[in-house]
């Protein structure tokens, strides 16, 4: 089962809340204090598109705000909220290089945020199968949708393994360290441990630190202006590993935070729905499912953050095998990043779902095929994890290998 050979199988599209449609009003008015634009965009990070976007329009990166977190590998399109400054006139309606554009489509009084995301739209092309392996696969998914119980293509709403990057190739997470006060870890995790999807100046910066950490003042002049030079300027004039993880982005520390976060939420969930399998996702059948949990919501554990009933049991004992209390879910003598603990949905359902195939594969050999697929996600869930769980219920066996 292979997706994304190519960005055009794997199509994210944000479709908004009606509230925020109605946010963005086609004439500017005189409190239009953003111009909203529609990104469209191919192999490029939610940031790096926001970054894209600032250049092309001579704006400030920093003051740009985006509805969500979209896949790199993929052709997503998304909203983001640029500040005027200089009068709407001086916003372009369009600005477009290869494998990016972005689009004016409005004027709003607010910056836009994940409350503007009613769900996301997904078109994705499954391939690397036997003829007889796809066949399953769709049919599994046209008897869920066809379901007449309830459960349809419902499934626990585990973050995908995308979320997990700052777990380096099962060392561990930085922000365990982080919570620990171990930032000499952290920072190592964070910015010198190299992986073998980076590229371009992050591969390089990666590998350089790895080869040189503890040479700081060398590391100052070798490294290119960024976030890593920065941290090895600030271990280099004598500061500790602390100021140079708080010299970071706060984009890397949050998200660096949450991913920890959210790998202890996996397994909350997983202890929820009976299945405490570690590492690995285990989507159950739907059937499985209890009705009663199906309408839960998980807290993201951190400080304050309450569990009741199953959650509050299986939260004990993940936090308990972690060696960590709930209130411990904090960086030391930092300020921010903070381990928010808004609440998740524990079991989603994927909606109007359309199936194509299967056809033959191109990209594949003689004997292989691919199917299409396309359905609607509540914000926040993962199409990679309902894939997972179609292609456990077509054939028996999970396909999620360990983070």
């Amino acid at each position: 089962m292979v997706i994304r050979r190519h960005p055009g199988d794997f199509v994210v599209r944000e479709v908004l809340t009606a509230e925020a449609s109605r946010e963005i009003r086609e004439l500017p008015g005189p409190r239009a204090r953003y111009a909203v634009y529609r990104v469209e965009r191919e192999s490029m990070t939610t940031p790096d598109a926001a970054k894209r976007l600032a250049g092309l329009l001579g704006a400030k990166p920093g003051g740009l705000s985006w509805a969500g977190l979209k896949d790199k590998h993929a052709r997503t399109m998304q909203h983001m909220t640029v500040p005027v400054v200089g009068g709407p006139m001086s916003m372009a309606r369009r600005v477009e290089v290869e494998g990016f554009a972005g689009e004016l489509i409005g004027w709003s009084e607010l910056e836009a945020d994940a409350s503007w995301i009613r769900a996301n739209a997904f078109a994705i092309v499954v391939r690397g199968m036997s003829a007889e392996r796809s066949a399953a696969m769709l049919d599994v998914v046209r008897a869920r949708c066809d379901d007449r119980g309830g459960a349809g293509l419902a499934f626990v709403n585990y973050f995908g393994l995308q979320r997990f990057a700052s777990a380096r190739h099962g060392q561990g997470f930085a922000a365990r360290a982080l919570v620990a006060g171990d930032f000499e870890r952290a920072m190592r995790l964070l910015i010198g441990t190299p992986t073998r999807k980076e590229t371009g100046t992050r591969r390089v910066a990666s590998r350089l630190l790895a080869s040189k950490w503890g040479m700081w003042a060398e590391l100052a002049s070798e490294l290119r202006a960024g976030a890593e030079r920065r941290a090895a300027e600030v271990l280099a004039r004598g500061g500790g590993f602390r100021e140079s993880f708080e010299s970071l982005p706060h984009f890397t520390k949050q998200m660096c935070v949450e991913a920890y976060q959210s790998w202890l939420w996996n397994r909350i969930a997983g202890g929820v729905v009976g299945i405490d399998a570690g590492n690995t996702l285990v989507p159950p059948q739907p059937e499985t499912i209890e009705a009663a949990v199906r309408s839960v919501s998980i807290a993201m554990p951190g400080p304050g953050a309450s569990f009741e009933g199953d959650a509050g049991g299986a939260a004990a004992r993940v936090m308990e095998a972690e060696g960590v209390t709930l209130d411990g879910l904090r960086v030391p003598g930092v300020r921010r990043p903070v381990f928010g603990t808004p609440t998740r949905p524990l079991v989603v359902r994927g909606e109007d779902v359309a199936v194509q195939g299967p056809e033959r594969d191109e990209c594949g050999g003689a004997s292989d095929s691919k199917v299409m697929l396309s359905f609607l996600l509540p914000r926040g869930a993962y199409a990679t994890v309902l894939l997972a769980a179609i292609e456990q219920w077509a054939t028996g066996r999970g396909i999620r290998p360990r983070a």
